[in-house]
């Protein structure tokens, strides 16, 4: 991989860098006939939750049986320049059980929805196109321009010498051509960068 000290290529890196995603199943009181769901979060969720599980007042808020319950709150905030759900935790200060019934426990802990079912998989190629269009978003129109152009019909052209004074002109080999050096796209420049120096 190739190192530089762009600045761009450092901002560009930081938009398109990966972002931590926390999934935890959860019960949510008052709809616990829905089962256990997963409750996704980000890292400032995730270390205030690292904090109060290191804090021994609190103990074990996880234990079915004397762990706590907690209390989520979302206003829409500023997230990184960007509008979104800002989120914050309140701890219970009593205990309480995971449920009254130990029936509903034992589904709850053996009946656990799979992450990687509920989550979107992306094939590489897909994700590389996403990535493309969203590096070059002109490219991304030109191609949708192109891709819908050859979709319409071809409109019939009139074969050679349909018309009474058109006649086959000799042919002469010319001294121009229309090929051009091929231009480098944001899209083989990025592949480009992963490409290892001899």
């Amino acid at each position: 991989m190739r190192k530089t000290n762009d600045k761009e290529n450092w901002k560009l890196s930081k938009k398109i860098e990966p972002k931590m995603r926390v999934f935890a199943p959860v019960i949510v009181r008052g709809e616990e006939d829905k089962g256990v769901r997963l409750w996704e979060f980000g890292k400032e969720i995730y270390m205030q939750l690292l904090g109060i599980a290191d804090d021994e007042d609190y103990g074990d808020y996880t234990d079915i049986n004397e762990g706590r319950d907690f209390t989520v709150e979302a206003v829409m905030g500023d997230i990184g320049g960007r509008q979104g759900l800002k989120s914050s935790i309140r701890v219970k200060p009593k205990t309480s059980p995971l449920s009254p019934n130990k029936e509903d426990i034992k589904q709850w802990l053996s009946e656990q929805p799979n992450i990687l079912e509920l989550q979107r998989k992306v094939e590489f190629d897909k994700m590389k196109e996403i990535l493309q269009n969203w590096l070059n978003p002109e490219d991304a129109v030109e191609e949708a321009q192109v891709e819908e152009d050859e979709t319409e019909e071809e409109t019939p052209v009139s074969s050679k010498n349909d018309l009474p004074w058109e006649e086959e002109a000799p042919k002469t080999k010319s001294n121009y051509t229309l090929k051009t050096n091929a231009k480098t796209s944001k899209a083989d420049k990025f592949d480009a960068l992963f490409e290892d120096e001899d």
